[in-house]
């Protein structure tokens, strides 16, 4: 919901402006429309544009970044999740509970996340997880290898999981959205000044007014992408469970 909430109050706050400023424009008198008063505006909105773009772009850069990574960390489990699953292939038959049940946990972890009927996603991570996956890496510490191989085997199996385990913790920690907020409350200030800056000096008329929207609806556009990617596991633009899904079909084989 904040999601939408926010790039909307953007649209509202730089187009709003734009409007108000157009008004104005009409009640100035000549000697502030004179030339040296137009130039000195303009350097100032020169100064607030550049500023937006650089607060803009790091933005943009770290959701994005953001989002790249909780990608990376869902290949990352998926990958070793289907190494683990032929580890405890090599070790023998009697590995055969474990793998089913390394399996439908993460088979019900998938469907849980990527509800068909829901564009929410839900916790990556929830409560009782932990003590599922516990109870899972015990039966594998519990197995006793008669070889050396195997004794090899669970060691590597083992460690698979430790990462897997920290990978999963990595996963769930969703980032702080809130933190971006000040920084979001002071671009669109900045930008809510500059929209009100180029209506201020311009005559009302169709393409004045359409410009002004198609640059409200840009800014509006952009807060959006940032919210959206900075919320991976929610959203528009949320991760795909495809890498998932193929781990489930290898461990089905």
């Amino acid at each position: 919901m904040i999601s939408l909430v926010v790039p909307i109050l953007a649209f509202v706050c730089t187009f709003g402006a734009a409007m108000v400023a157009l008004v104005v424009h009409r009640r100035l008198s000549d000697h502030h429309l004179a030339t040296e008063t137009k130039d000195s505006v303009k350097l100032v909105m020169g100064l607030i544009s550049v500023m937006s773009a650089l607060v803009l772009s790091l933005l943009i850069a770290a959701a994005h970044s953001t989002y790249e990574t909780r990608r990376s960390e869902l290949n990352a489990i998926a990958a070793d999740v289907v190494e683990l699953n032929r580890l405890l292939t090599l070790y023998g038959p009697e590995t055969t509970p474990l793998r089913m049940q390394l399996r439908d946990n993460l088979m019900r972890q998938t469907d849980r996340i990527w509800a068909k009927d829901s564009l929410v996603l839900a916790d990556p991570e929830p409560a009782n997880q932990h003590g599922i996956l516990y109870q899972f890496y015990d039966r594998v510490r519990g197995m006793a290898p008669e070889t050396e191989g195997q004794r090899q085997l669970q060691m590597r199996a083992l460690q698979l999981g430790d990462r897997i385990t920290a990978t999963r913790f990595l996963l769930a920690q969703h980032t702080d959205a809130s933190m971006l907020y000040p920084f979001l409350g002071i671009l669109m200030f900045w930008l809510t000044l500059l929209f009100a800056g180029f209506g201020l000096f311009a005559r009302a008329n169709a393409i004045v007014v359409g410009a002004m929207l198609v640059g409200a609806l840009s800014v509006a556009s952009a807060v959006f992408l940032i919210l959206d990617m900075n919320q991976p596991f929610r959203g528009l633009m949320r991760l795909s469970d495809l890498p998932l899904r193929e781990a489930i079909l290898a461990l089905s084989r």
